[in-house]
């Protein structure tokens, strides 16, 4: 399966040979913007869901933060798990990490949330994370993201909340804040509690919990591996 890259899409209808030969002697992105460093030991979030085989996604102590999650099903099970990350300094480094349990291609459910830069502003990371899980397993039905700004200057910042009334905002569920892209299934039944980065930071990287213990196939939770951001490099 294809994961498109958040960077790239305005410029889908250009061929991958030009894409690649732009992408090859184009500036670093970012040039206007302060140089940003992750700092400190990595910091591992509680578990949003349960807790299952442990699988890390992306490369916690590296440069690149997590910005959206996607998964996949086969036979009604969330057996493929991929993680989009960008680097902080450098819109174009994109990777993805993916964990397959599936035994064969994943062939649909597929739900996908993430901080797009058509619809967000660059470098917005996520930095907290909920679950939503079915009633008789605990299998993840559901995501939902919440995001931290790096502005031009090196400051994080949370998103704010934002509904589609703000007028009528103060009893309005979560689910609708434009500022926390969910995705779910029909069989989304428990929402699972918020796991969230220290203030100052971003995850880097998610740990994956898939069920059951002796076999596992299915995803049952997620936890966030986070490091601080700042404008300052590492004293080594």
């Amino acid at each position: 399966m294809h994961i498109r890259s958040r960077t790239h899409r305005p410029a889908m209808a250009l061929c991958a040979a030009l894409a690649a030969s732009l992408f090859a002697i184009a500036p670093p992105a970012f040039s206007d913007a302060a140089a940003m460093w992750m700092i400190g030991p990595v910091s591992l979030t509680e578990i949003s869901g349960s807790a299952g085989s442990r699988f890390t996604l992306g490369l916690p102590e590296g440069t690149h933060g997590v910005y959206g999650l996607w998964s996949a099903e086969r036979n009604e099970k969330p057996c493929y798990i991929a993680v989009m990350r960008e680097n902080v300094n450098n819109f174009q480094d994109d990777s993805v990490a993916t964990q397959k349990l599936c035994g064969a291609d994943a062939t649909g459910g597929e739900m996908k949330v993430e901080f797009g830069d058509v619809e967000f502003a660059q470098r917005t990371f996520v930095h907290g994370l909920r679950v939503c899980t079915n009633k008789d397993n605990g299998q993840v039905k559901g995501f939902q993201i919440r995001g931290r700004v790096i502005d031009a200057n090196g400051q994080v910042s949370d998103l704010p909340a934002r509904y589609p009334d703000p007028s009528g905002s103060s009893g309005a569920s979560s689910l609708a804040d434009l500022n926390a892209p969910v995705a779910l299934h029909r069989k989304c039944d428990n929402w699972q509690k918020w796991v969230e980065c220290p203030q100052g930071a971003i995850a880097t990287a998610i740990t994956a919990h898939f069920g059951p213990e002796s076999n596992p196939r299915y995803l049952t939770g997620i936890a966030l591996q986070c490091r601080t951001v700042s404008t300052t490099a590492e004293q080594k």
